[in-house]
């Protein structure tokens, strides 16, 4: 079994993995969504009532009436 050291990963899409090799690990490492993706998670951005990845928004629905 191949040892595969730390394992790091960015999940950039909504329907994005990250596939973790077949092998042994020495458990140093992270998989996170892509920073870019991140900065778009603002609850301004969110309607109101709905949470994200622990981002709940505010966005009204009624913004530029």
């Amino acid at each position: 079994m191949p040892n595969r050291g730390s394992q790091t990963g960015a999940i950039a899409t909504k329907t994005g993995t990250v596939t973790i090799q077949q092998g042994y690990h020495d458990g140093g490492g992270s998989i996170s969504i892509d920073s870019t993706e991140q900065a778009k998670l603002i609850a301004n951005n969110i309607r109101e009532g709905i949470t994200i990845l622990g981002v709940t928004g505010t966005m009204s629905g009624s913004e530029g009436v």
